[in-house]
Formats: structure tokens, sequence, C-alpha cells
């Protein structure tokens, strides 16, 4: 669980490191937001959030095991945490943006 954490934390110290050595903050946002997005995507199918297919989420895990539906949590909560980072950074980055732009 804390290697997931670990990793995002490291993709979102090289966004911000990559932004700021070539002064293109626009850049870190693009990484950022891709490293964001993607996990979460991921945690949304595992989670069950996007049913498809003309079935509703009850048919789609009905006939799971415990242990499955167990491990369908963790990679949730896993993926979670890969994303969990990135988000601060966008967070940061759209917050130091509006306050840039909005006192000019």
């Amino acid at each position: 669980m804390k290697w997931f954490f670990l990793t995002g934390s490291i993709i979102a110290i090289i966004s911000v490191v990559t932004g700021w050595q070539t002064a293109d903050w626009m850049l870190t946002f693009k990484i950022s937001g891709i490293a964001f997005l993607v996990p979460m995507l991921g945690a949304g199918v595992f989670a069950g959030g996007f049913p498809g297919g003309g079935f509703g989420h009850e048919h789609a895990f009905r006939h799971e095991s415990k242990e499955d539906r167990w491990q369908r949590g963790d990679w949730t909560k896993n993926l979670f945490l890969l994303a969990l980072p990135n988000l601060i950074v966008l967070v940061i980055l759209v917050g130091v943006a509006y306050m840039t732009t909005s006192s000019s």
C-alpha cells in the first residue's frame, strides 16, 4: 500500500522538477494530470463505478467470492493512493495560477 503512494509521490516530484527546470508549468500540469486520471479511471473500474453493457452493478459482481471482493477493494484503494499525490500537485498548480491571474 505504501509503495503505491510512494510511486505516486515520485511521479509528482518528477513532474514538478521537470516543470521547474523547463519553466513550463503546463508540462507539470499534463504529467500530473495523466498520472491522476489513469489511476482514478482504474479505481473507478475496480470499484464498479462504470457499469455498462446493459447490466447493472449488482449483476457484474453478484457471483464473486469474498476474497475477490477484498482484492478488488485493495486495488481500488491502491490506485487511489497512486493518484493522490498528483491530485495535490494539481490543486496547488491551479491555486497558484488562480492567485497570480486574479491579482493582476
